[in-house]
């Protein structure tokens, strides 16, 4: 029940941000506000830090994938790309699209890692597209999600 109060939370707070980061955008530019908002988020995480956790920074160069550091660089684009999208599109019709875009990504990523798994523990095998597609609750959720976007963009340009 927790995880999903957070995830409620973390939507609203989300649509919040984003509406904020816009107005600020409009006063400022794009990557003023882009740039506050980082920095803010990085004094907001320190201090949580140093109340909470105290973990070395120095872990960070034991990472497996160190690829995974880039999850910063993309976290910019983020807040770039969600303020673009809200003085376009307006709050209420970018939210929904960034929710579904999201929805459709992390689904494919979550079968994928499942399939990993399974593989680990069956021993390889000839991995395909389609094994993520096993079954029809999968794909009607998919389809489900890609005919929606489909209508609000149709919607949009309308």
């Amino acid at each position: 029940m927790s995880g999903v109060c957070i995830a409620l939370l973390s939507g609203a707070l989300m649509s919040i941000q984003g509406v904020f980061n816009t107005e600020v955008t409009k006063q400022t530019s794009l990557w003023v506000s882009s740039a506050f908002v980082q920095f803010t988020a990085l004094l907001v995480c320190l201090t949580a830090w140093l109340f909470t956790d105290r973990t070395s920074f120095l872990l960070l160069g034991n990472m497996k994938q160190p690829y995974m550091l880039l999850a910063g660089v993309i976290g910019a684009f983020i807040t770039v790309t969600v303020v673009k999208s809200m003085a376009d599109l307006g709050p209420a019709r970018a939210a929904m699209l960034i929710v579904m875009i999201a929805a459709v990504v992390l689904f494919i990523l979550e079968l994928k890692q499942k399939a990993r798994y399974r593989a680990e523990l069956i021993g390889p095998y000839d991995f395909h597209f389609s094994a993520f597609f096993n079954n029809w609750a999968s794909i009607t959720l998919l389809v489900v999600l890609i005919i929606s976007m489909a209508l609000n963009v149709i919607a949009s340009l309308v």
